[in-house]
């Protein structure tokens, strides 16, 4: 998947693999790293942290936010 396939793009990285495990949980793998992006318990899977990789935007306040990944959980529940 690349940022053609999902807009918007909410990665710092060009491409990757986007997966439904177990009990629902997206995950999200990229330079070799598997990232959970929707489900619980995502931490208990061994799956790492979005942030690292997630693009960030400044809301009207100033304040840091990260770009959400509705669009990447709504294609991530279709292969469930």
């Amino acid at each position: 998947m690349t940022s053609a396939d999902i807009t918007p793009w909410p990665f710092t990285v060009d491409s990757g693999t986007l997966r439904c495990r177990e009990g629902g949980v997206i995950t999200f793998e990229s330079g070799g790293t598997e990232y959970a992006v929707y489900g619980e318990p995502i931490r208990d899977h061994y799956f790492a942290d979005p942030g690292p990789i997630q693009k960030t935007f400044t809301l009207p306040s100033g304040r840091k936010s990260g770009e959400p990944m509705n669009s990447v959980i709504a294609a991530g529940q279709k292969l469930c």
